[in-house]
């Protein structure tokens, strides 16, 4: 290997490293009969360092017939003390020219969508995340899995 190789190697890894570092990576795939109103996503995410800067994403995977622009869910968290919240989101899949947002393959698109961004966990420990879909039917039909992601912010 020549000397431009090696510096080559090195500024590879350099810029590697400089990316986000994912702290948790979760699917969950969805009944194929369709995601049940009671039936809830349960992401359990251990944090230890509280100074860091995160960001975390919810990538949806749908089928391209899903009926809806949007998917309904109530994401709710509990604290590493017990406290618990509750908040009912929207969450985007198509844009203002009804297209699908993400990457589409076959029958099926993902889209990537940030449901906190630039935030920092107050206490260290376990934070549990469940999501339940929270449309108005029973049972929601095309939603194939749902993937929660935390990783550092790029700062």
């Amino acid at each position: 290997m020549g000397k431009y190789s090696y510096w080559l190697v090195a500024i590879c890894l350099l810029l590697i490293s400089c990316g986000p570092r994912v702290i948790y990576d979760q699917q969950f795939d969805v009944d194929v009969d369709g995601w049940d109103y009671a039936d809830s996503l349960t992401y359990a995410i251990e944090v230890v360092d509280t100074t860091q800067v995160y960001d975390m994403l919810l990538s949806v995977e749908h089928s391209d017939a899903f009926s809806y622009e949007n998917l309904y869910a109530m994401i709710s968290t509990t604290f590493p003390d017990r406290r618990y919240t509750q908040q009912q989101v929207s969450l985007q899949l198509t844009d203002v020219a009804d297209a699908w947002l993400g990457k589409c393959s076959g029958e099926y698109c993902a889209v990537d969508i940030p449901i906190a961004e630039r935030r920092r966990f107050k206490a260290p420990g376990t934070y549990t995340i469940a999501i339940a879909q929270h449309s108005r039917k029973e049972q929601l039909s095309g939603i194939k899995s749902m993937r929660l992601r935390l990783q550092t912010s790029a700062e």
